[in-house]
């Protein structure tokens, strides 16, 4: 599956970048969390208001370089596409310089962009060498009752759902990590 695939680029390769790409409820969250526990290495999440500010910081690589392998979580980038005054170009670069730029061989970093906006990708994959892009849409009827019986629900879908909206309505409550 592109979980699994994912999982087994981050234990791999030295420097990564890599993208989850869905709608609202597609489970988006859900999967980087899961993949944060999973990660051997340290987990950095940045929420949008302040992943321009840490990674254009003079001592951001010094920071990465202090920890064993990285993995930072950028969720929600395209809302930095949207914003007046924000410059997506400049952040893009920034992460081409962390990942295959002057840093290239010296941190063990990996970036795992989330996204929205699936229009995004191709003005991304511009400025970045994306390793894996990793797109979620609603599950058809029959795999999303299948998960929800593997879950312990007993609901059958009629129509196309999304993957959080199965995984809310589980009857036992279990964290993934977080």
């Amino acid at each position: 599956s592109g979980y699994r695939n994912l999982l087994e680029l981050l234990s791999q390769k030295n420097q990564t970048v890599s993208m989850i790409v869905g709608g609202p409820s597609s489970g988006k969250t859900n999967l980087s969390r899961s993949l944060g526990e999973k990660f051997d290495g340290d987990t950095i999440y940045l929420p949008p208001s302040i992943v321009e500010l840490c990674l254009s910081s003079p001592e951001f690589p010094s920071f990465c370089n202090k920890l064993e392998s990285k993995l930072i979580i950028l969720d929600r980038l395209d809302t930095l596409f949207d914003s007046p005054g924000r410059n997506p170009s400049l952040l893009l670069s920034t992460i081409q310089n962390l990942t295959s730029g002057f840093f290239k061989g010296i941190l063990d970093i990996h970036f795992l962009i989330i996204l929205e906006d699936s229009r995004l990708i191709h003005q991304i994959e511009k400025h970045l060498n994306v390793d894996f892009i990793l797109e979620l849409e609603d599950l058809e009827p029959k795999r999303a009752t299948n998960l929800a019986k593997i879950l312990g629900k007993t609901t059958k879908f009629t129509q196309p759902t999304p993957l959080s909206t199965i995984i809310r309505n589980k009857r036992y409550e279990k964290s993934m990590g977080f």
